[in-house]
C-alpha cells in the first residue's frame, strides 16, 4: 500500500555525472506522486513531511551533509551509496512550521529551478543561516568531487 502513497524514490547506487553542466540535477531523488511502483535496486521513503524532506535532500546542502557524514563507503569520489539505513540516520533540519509552506511547494521543481525569485538551493541556505562563504564550499563541492576524479 505504500506504492500508492507520495514517497521519494532512489537509487541505491548513484553516480555523479560527468558533466559539470548536468550537476545540477544530481542527486538522482525522484518525488512520486504518481503511485508509481519501483522495482530492484531503487528504494522509496513514505512519510510525514516527504516535500520538505525531498527539497532537503535535492539541495546542495542536503548532498553535502549526507556525502560527508551519512553516505557510507563510496566507491570513488563520484559513487556513492543511498542505502536505506543511511537515509534513515541522515539529518534533515527542523524549521518552524510557518517556513515549510514555501519549502513544500518546491516538489514541482528539481533541486535548482526558481520559485518567487528563489531556488531551492537559496532557500535552504537562508533557513539553516550560511554565509557567503559557506554556501560557496557548499556549491563548488560537487564540482570539485568531479574535477578530483578525473
Amino acid at each position: 500500500e505504500d506504492f500508492y502513497k507520495q514517497k521519494i524514490v532512489y537509487p541505491d547506487i548513484m553516480r555523479m555525472p560527468s558533466k559539470i553542466e548536468l550537476l545540477d540535477d544530481y542527486p538522482f531523488i525522484y518525488l512520486d506522486d504518481n503511485k508509481f511502483y519501483i522495482e530492484a535496486t531503487n528504494f522509496m521513503i513514505t512519510g510525514e513531511n516527504i516535500d520538505f524532506i525531498y527539497s532537503f535532500l535535492v539541495s546542495e546542502v542536503g548532498f553535502y551533509t549526507f556525502s560527508k557524514f551519512y553516505t557510507g563507503p563510496q566507491f570513488d569520489a563520484t559513487g556513492f551509496r543511498y542505502k536505506k539505513a543511511y537515509l534513515e540516520e541522515a539529518f534533515v533540519p527542523l524549521i518552524k512550521s510557518e517556513t515549510i509552506n514555501p519549502i513544500n511547494e518546491l516538489k514541482k521543481f528539481q533541486s535548482d529551478k526558481v520559485l518567487f525569485g528563489l531556488t531551492n538551493n537559496q532557500i535552504w541556505f537562508d533557513l539553516i543561516g550560511l554565509n557567503d562563504e559557506e554556501i560557496s564550499h557548499i556549491i563548488n563541492y560537487k564540482k570539485e568531487l568531479l574535477e578530483h576524479s578525473r
